[in-house]
């Protein structure tokens, strides 16, 4: 049975960051990859999302052009014929990015495998508690193994495959269904969403996120981790230069 300080569960663009980073600060990590979903499309990087990318040493995979390609922003419908416009040119960076999210995956996956992370595939079946470990059966086809760790890292998204084996439960089962609110230079809130209001406030530039809670009504809302730089909700596409 492997054993390994670490074990991540999901091997989307969290789970293998995470696996890369704790494998570069001399951790043992393993990392479990599900059934590969196919993510043959292209999803956009806003300038805000920049410094993430700096942070996490990936920035460089944005000048491939095989990648990534620069973005001057987004034209986005919300369930309506109207359209709404983010130039990215007037944002801190002054550019995004539109990504090839299959390759970046790929490229996440490299980087993971190049830091030292063991990689197996297949999908967890069940979790228990053994002492002070934490032991994983992978099933993958008709076989199963399974993994020892110290520590294990849920990163399989909204099904939450290990913490619902634990006995997590799921509080809002509602799709979440975002709103963006600006706040300008002035203090004054500005909504995209007619009827939906905050009564928070945020310093001036800053974009906030909230989401409807299942049983509220009348554009009430609560806040989502605090403020985040943008949230993108509906079908958008990037701006392409005239």
């Amino acid at each position: 049975m492997p054993s390994v300080d670490v074990l991540v569960a999901g091997a989307g663009p969290a789970g293998l960051t995470i696996a890369r980073l704790l494998a570069l600060r001399d951790r043992c990590v393993g990392l479990i990859e599900g059934p590969r979903r196919d993510c043959s499309r292209l999803e956009v990087v806003s300038p805000a999302i920049l410094p993430i990318f700096e942070g996490l040493g990936v920035a460089h995979v944005l000048e491939d052009p095989l990648i990534a390609r620069r973005c001057l922003g987004i034209r986005r419908r919300w369930g309506s014929r109207t359209t709404q416009v983010d130039d990215f040119i007037g944002q801190p960076g002054g550019r995004g990015f539109v990504i090839d999210r299959r390759r970046f995956d790929a490229f996440l996956r490299t980087e993971a495998s190049g830091a030292g992370v063991e990689i197996a595939s297949g999908a967890v079946a069940a979790v228990m508690r053994d002492g002070n470990a934490m032991v994983v059966k992978v099933r993958e086809g008709s076989t199963s193994s399974c993994w020892s760790a110290s520590l294990i890292v849920d990163a399989t998204g909204r099904p939450a495959s290990v913490a619902r084996r634990l006995g997590a439960c799921r509080l809002v089962t509602q799709r979440l269904v975002a709103e963006r609110q600006y706040v300008s230079s002035h203090g004054k809130e500005r909504t995209k969403r007619s009827g939906l209001k905050s009564k928070e406030m945020l310093p001036p530039g800053n974009i906030m996120s909230r989401v409807p809670v299942s049983g509220e009504r009348d554009g009430k809302s609560a806040p989502v981790a605090g403020a985040v730089n943008q949230t993108q909700v509906g079908s958008s596409m990037p701006l392409q230069r005239s």
